[in-house]
């Protein structure tokens, strides 16, 4: 069985030569390496020139990763196609432990790694894959840190569903791993074998940009299959979660009067003080900085 990798790129000339060298490095060599050019206007291109044959290298018009994904993987030939953003890196034996994992079961569609999510400061956090076993239900809720990057899946299925949505700004990963999960099911690989950049900038900064994606996903992908009574005592729980997180990531963005606004909304849709555990923590010290103004 053979695997095209997928880079879509983007101003990507200060990582991408890393990107690429973790490719080349792989145990199991890949069939074919799309880079997806997203109309970048620094030296990207010149790096990838620098590869030879080694690269393919494919162009557009700046229309963002799900399109450039959704293009490179249109392009391809594997059976299997693996991910990896430009400024992302694989351990040498990345695509060998998932091709393996994948074998195992023709019903797998979808394999996930463990990360080490590198920090803009110097620092790293080490984070084991999330369990397959209740994969979904932890899917309805956030992303549990399945990134593109960490991901291999069977083309068939990722074609059978449609791709990534061309229309999303900040959820098209989770959503698509939400569709494919209702296909058939996934598998992990615990250790962390995708060195995962954190960036604190563009829009998984934004909290009202990743939470109206997030409610156009809601009740079309998030609930699909669900019925009746739990469907709405679903809706109601991951309101709650993702106001909550809202309300995290307008915090570490400096914005107080809308954290306050999100943790409001989450304790509205969720009331029960003991879930998720943390958020009665950052709701006491929301309200204690707000008596100290």
């Amino acid at each position: 069985m053979s695997i095209d990798v997928v880079i879509p790129a983007y101003n990507a000339e200060n990582f991408l030569a890393t990107a690429l060298d973790s490719v080349l490095a792989q145990t199991v060599p890949p069939h074919q390496i799309l880079v997806v050019d997203d109309g970048s206007k620094d030296a990207t291109l010149r790096v990838v020139e620098r590869y030879g044959d080694a690269v393919r290298l494919l162009t557009q018009k700046n229309a963002g990763p799900a399109v450039a994904r959704n293009r490179g993987v249109a392009a391809s030939k594997s059976s299997f196609i693996a991910f990896l953003d430009a400024d992302d890196s694989w351990h040498p034996t990345k695509l060998a432990q998932q091709l393996a994992a994948m074998e195992r079961d023709p019903r797998h569609v979808l394999c996930y790694t463990g990360l080490t999510e590198e920090h803009m400061d110097g620092t790293q956090t080490i984070m084991d894959a999330a369990e397959a076993t209740s994969i979904l239900e932890t899917l309805r809720l956030h992303n549990p840190g399945i990134t593109p990057s960490c991901v291999m899946l069977r083309r068939d299925a990722y074609e059978s569903v449609g791709g990534f949505n061309p229309e999303a700004d900040g959820c098209e990963d989770w959503e698509l791993w939400v569709r494919l999960r209702q296909l058939g099911t996934f598998c992990a690989v615990q250790a962390p074998l995708t060195n995962y950049r954190v960036s604190n900038t563009g829009v998984s900064s934004n909290a009202d940009i990743l939470f109206r994606d997030f409610l156009r996903i809601l009740d079309p992908s998030l609930l699909a299959g669900l019925k009746g009574w739990n469907r709405r005592v679903w809706r109601r729980r991951i309101l709650g979660f993702q106001n909550f997180k809202a309300a995290l990531t307008a915090r570490a963005a400096g914005e107080k009067q809308k954290e306050v606004r999100y943790l409001r909304d989450s304790y509205v849709a969720w009331p029960s003080p003991f879930w998720p555990s943390r958020r009665f923590k950052v709701l006491l010290a929301t309200l204690k900085n707000r008596l100290r103004r």
